[in-house]
C-alpha cells in the first residue's frame, strides 16, 4: 500500500503583545508621588537644620562678642554696673543702659540682637539678628576663701523654627519666654576677668 507522509503545515504561535494594564500604570504613579513627597520633605527639614545653625552660628558670634568685651576690660563690672543679674532684649530701657567702658557696650550688644548692624531695603528691615533674641549677663562675686574667682557667664537665647526634645535649663536666659520651652535656644559663655 502507498501511504501519503502529508506534512502539515507548521504554524508559529504568535504571543499576543501585552502593553501596561491601567493598574500598573496607577501602582507605579502612586509610588512615584510618594518618592517625590518624600523628597519635598527631606528638603524642607534640610533647609530647617539650615536656618537653626545659621541662628545657632549668630548667637555665638554675639555672646562672643560680649565676652570678649570683658576679658578685654576687666573692669567692666565696676563701670557698667554688671554686678548682678542684667537681661538685654525683654526690657526697651535696657538698651539705653549706661556704660562707660570705650563705648556704650550694652547699646552695641542690644543692636546685635536686634540686628540693627546688618540690613535691607535702606535699613527699613533688619536682618542679622536671630529669632526673638534675647541676652543676659549674670555675675558671680569671687570668693577668696575659697580662691574661686569672679566670674560672668554672658548667655544669648533665641525661638528655635522647630521643636526639639529639650530646650534650656529652666532659670536660664530667656526661658518661659518662647511658649513651649521646646523652641528655647541656649549659648552661654564663661567669663573669667583677670584684676588688672
Amino acid at each position: 500500500m502507498f501511504s501519503l507522509n502529508r506534512f502539515r503545515p507548521h504554524t508559529a504561535k504568535i504571543k499576543s503583545i501585552q502593553g501596561f494594564t491601567l493598574i500598573e500604570v496607577l501602582v507605579t504613579l502612586v509610588l512615584t508621588a510618594i518618592a517625590l513627597f518624600g523628597f519635598v520633605e527631606l528638603q524642607n527639614r534640610a533647609q530647617i537644620a539650615n536656618l537653626e545653625a545659621t541662628q545657632r552660628a549668630y548667637a555665638t558670634a554675639i555672646a562672643s562678642n560680649m565676652a570678649e568685651q570683658i576679658k578685654a576690660n576687666p573692669e567692666i563690672g565696676a563701670d557698667c554696673n554688671l554686678t548682678a543679674s542684667f537681661d538685654v532684649g525683654s526690657d526697651p530701657d535696657i538698651r539705653d543702659h549706661q556704660c562707660n567702658s570705650g563705648g556704650n557696650s550694652i547699646q552695641e550688644w542690644y543692636d546685635d540682637l536686634e540686628g540693627s548692624r546688618e540690613t535691607i531695603n535702606s535699613g527699613s528691615q533688619k536682618i542679622g539678628s536671630i529669632k526673638n533674641g534675647q541676652g543676659c549677663i549674670n555675675y558671680t562675686a569671687a570668693v577668696p576663701a575659697s580662691g574661686t574667682p569672679a566670674k560672668y557667664t554672658v548667655s544669648v537665647a533665641w525661638k528655635g523654627f522647630q521643636k526639639t526634645a529639650a530646650g534650656g535649663p529652666q532659670g536660664s536666659c530667656g526661658f518661659g519666654k518662647y511658649g513651649d520651652d521646646k523652641y528655647h535656644r541656649l549659648v552661654s559663655l564663661d567669663v573669667y576677668p583677670q584684676s588688672r
